[in-house]
C-alpha cells in the first residue's frame, strides 16, 4: 500500500501541487519507506491511497429520511446549503461508513475542484488512486478526544478530533506568541473542548485528551496551548488514517474500477494476514499446515521403513540361498546371475541362452537366413544374409513378444533377456 498526501503551502494555496508526501506499508500497520517526491517520481503501487489534509475538510452532521439512492446527493446539498462556505455544487460530499437513513450521520465536505485536481494529477502520472480517506475524522462518543499538531510546509496546525467533529486551526508563529501569549491563544480551544460530550466530566478538559505532535512543531504547540505533547512521526498519523473505514470517493467522483478492485483485494488480504481479529485463524492455519506436514512425514517414514524391510528380506534370502555371497550390492541382479550360473552348471537352459532364443524365433526365421551367431553371458548377436531385411523385422517382433530386449542395426540383431522375464520352457 502507498499512502500519498499533497504538500500544501499557505504561501501559494491555489498553486498546483508540486510535491507529494508518501509512505509505503506492506501490512498497513508499519512504514516500510517514506519520502517526498513529484507525482511522476512516486513509487508504483496497485493500492494507492490519497490522504486529504485535515484542514481542507469540513464536517457536518445531518439526518436524512429514507430516499432513493439517486436523490441522496441533492438532499445533502439542500441540507448543507447554508452551512457551507461555497456553493453546494462546488463542494464534494461523502457520507460516513456507518450511514443509515433516519439517524444522525457525519458528512465530509471538500472543495471539488481541489480534490479532482489531485486525483487527475496522480492519474496523469500513471498513479491511479484506489481510495481517498480523510487525514482526521470524527470520533465515537465513547472515544477519548484527540489533539494533533503537525507542520504543513511553512505553517504549524492543530486539529481537535472528538464526537463533535474535527476542527483545525493554524498555530501562531513565535513572533505572534511573544505578543499575544500562549494562554490567551489557546483559550478558545479550551472553550471548544468544554462543549464536547464525554462519559466523564474530567474528559472535557484538554489536559485529559490524547495529545501528540510532530517534532517540527512540538515546542510551538506546547508554548501555544500550555500543554505537554507526545512526539509522533507523520507516518503514525498516516497509518492511523487509512485504518478507518472512510471512503471519500462517492457520488460523482469515480475512481478507476480496476484500481478499486485491486485495492479491495489488497485490503482484504492485509486484513486476513495482519489484523488482530484474524490472529487466531492465522495460527489455526499454521497449526493445520504443520499437522499436515507431520502426517506426510510420518507416512513417508513408514513407507521407507516398509521398503527397507523388503530390501533387507531380499538380501537375507540371497545370502541364505547362496551362502558364498558375502557382499550384497544389488540383490535381484546378483540372484539372477547366480541362478543362471547354477542352471548352466546343471545343464539347464538359462533364460538368456541361445537355445531359448532360437526356440522363441521358431519357424518365423528360416535357417538359411542366418549366417552367423555370437553369444556371451549376457548378449546374443545374430547376423542375417543379404536381402533378408523383412526376416530381421519379423525376428525383432517375435523376440519382443517373448520378452527379449532387441536392437537391430541393418542385418545384425542383438538380443538379451529382460531381467524381469521368467525362464520359458521349451515345451511351450
Amino acid at each position: 500500500m502507498l499512502i500519498v498526501r499533497p504538500l500544501w503551502s499557505t504561501q501559494m494555496p491555489h498553486a498546483p501541487v508540486a510535491q507529494w508526501q508518501w509512505l509505503r506499508s506492506r501490512d498497513g500497520l508499519s512504514a516500510d519507506g517514506q519520502g517526498t517526491d513529484a507525482a511522476a517520481l512516486l513509487p508504483r503501487d496497485k493500492d494507492m491511497v490519497l490522504l486529504v489534509p485535515a484542514h481542507q475538510l469540513s464536517w457536518h452532521q445531518v439526518q436524512l429520511p429514507r430516499l432513493p439512492q439517486h436523490k441522496v446527493r441533492s438532499a445533502l446539498s439542500g441540507l448543507l446549503e447554508e452551512r457551507l462556505l461555497a456553493d453546494a455544487g462546488d463542494v464534494h460530499l461523502a457520507l460516513s461508513p456507518d450511514f443509515e437513513f433516519g439517524r444522525p450521520s457525519w458528512v465530509a465536505a471538500v472543495q471539488k475542484t481541489l480534490l479532482n485536481t489531485w486525483v487527475a494529477a496522480l492519474q496523469a502520472a500513471d498513479r491511479p488512486v484506489a481510495r481517498i480517506v480523510p487525514e482526521q475524522s470524527p470520533l465515537m462518543t465513547t472515544a477519548t478526544p484527540q489533539l494533533h499538531a503537525w507542520m504543513e510546509a511553512d505553517q504549524a496546525w492543530v486539529a481537535l478530533s472528538s464526537s463533535l467533529g474535527v476542527s483545525c486551526w493554524p498555530l501562531p508563529a513565535a513572533e505572534a506568541l511573544a505578543v499575544q501569549g500562549g494562554a490567551e491563544v489557546g483559550a478558545w480551544m479550551r472553550a471548544w473542548a468544554s462543549a464536547v460530550p464525554t462519559p466523564a466530566p474530567e474528559s472535557a478538559r484538554l489536559e485529559s485528551w490524547e495529545r501528540d505532535s510532530e517534532p517540527a512543531c512540538l515546542t510551538q504547540a506546547e508554548t501555544t496551548l500550555g500543554l505537554s505533547f507526545q512526539l509522533q512521526a507523520p507516518a503514525a498519523r498516516y497509518l492511523r488514517a487509512v485504518q478507518s473505514d472512510w471512503e471519500l470517493a462517492q457520488f460523482d467522483l469515480k475512481l478507476s474500477a480496476q484500481a478499486r478492485r485491486s485495492q479491495r483485494l489488497h485490503q482484504v488480504m492485509r486484513h486476513l494476514l495482519h489484523s488482530r481479529p484474524w490472529r487466531a485463524a492465522r495460527w489455526g492455519v499454521v497449526a493445520l499446515g504443520l499437522s499436515a506436514v507431520s502426517v506426510v512425514a510420518a507416512l513417508t517414514w513408514q513407507e521407507q521403513q516398509l521398503l527397507a524391510a523388503k530390501q533387507q528380506h531380499i538380501r537375507q534370502t540371497l545370502t541364505e540361498v547362496f551362502p558364498h555371497i558375502s557382499l550384497v550390492l544389488d540383490a535381484p541382479v546378483q540372484m539372477q546371475r547366480e541362478v543362471a550360473a547354477l542352471q548352466r552348471s546343471r545343464g539347464s537352459l538359462g533364460q538368456g541362452d541361445v537355445e531359448v532364443l532360437l526356440h522363441d524365433l521358431g519357424p518365423r526365421v528360416p535357417s538359411e537366413a542366418l549366417v552367423g551367431l555370437e553369444s556371451n553371458a549376457s548378449l546374443i548377436r545374430l547376423r542375417f544374409a543379404l536381402g533378408t531385411d523383412a526376416v530381421v523385422q519379423t525376428a525383432v517382433v517375435a523376440l519382443q513378444q517373448k520378452g527379449w530386449q532387441v536392437q537391430a542395426s541393418g542385418l545384425v540383431l542383438e538380443a538379451q533377456r529382460a531381467p524381469s522375464t521368467a525362464t520359458p520352457s521349451l515345451n511351450q
